[in-house]
């Protein structure tokens, strides 16, 4: 199946380099799949929290649901460099870094 090209640009791991939201731990991961799922991983010290969900892309949004926890969540997106990722979540950006 061939992707889209933008969800083809998010597919990878992404490491968290910058976030204005502060309940975001500074050690995190984020995994996007091309089967649509996507993982985060958040390092709290002496174990892994890690998060699952499914995700789909609508223009520079990117839409996703938890299955533990059904409610679906909007993220706008765009990539400052090829490898420099932005997401804003309800105003609070995040900057990642790919892998």
């Amino acid at each position: 199946m061939k992707l889209d090209p933008v969800v083809e640009d998010l597919i990878g791991q992404w490491r968290l380099v910058r976030t204005e939201d502060p309940t975001l731990d500074k050690d995190v991961t984020v995994d996007f799949a091309a089967n649509g799922q996507l993982t985060y991983t958040i390092d709290i010290g002496e174990k892994l929290q890690i998060i699952k969900l499914t995700f789909r892309v609508d223009g520079n949004r990117i839409i996703t649901d938890q299955s533990s926890q059904p409610r679906i969540e909007e993220t706008r997106f765009w990539f400052e460099a090829p490898a420099r990722l932005v997401l804003d979540h309800c105003g609070k950006k995040t900057w990642l870094e790919r892998k």
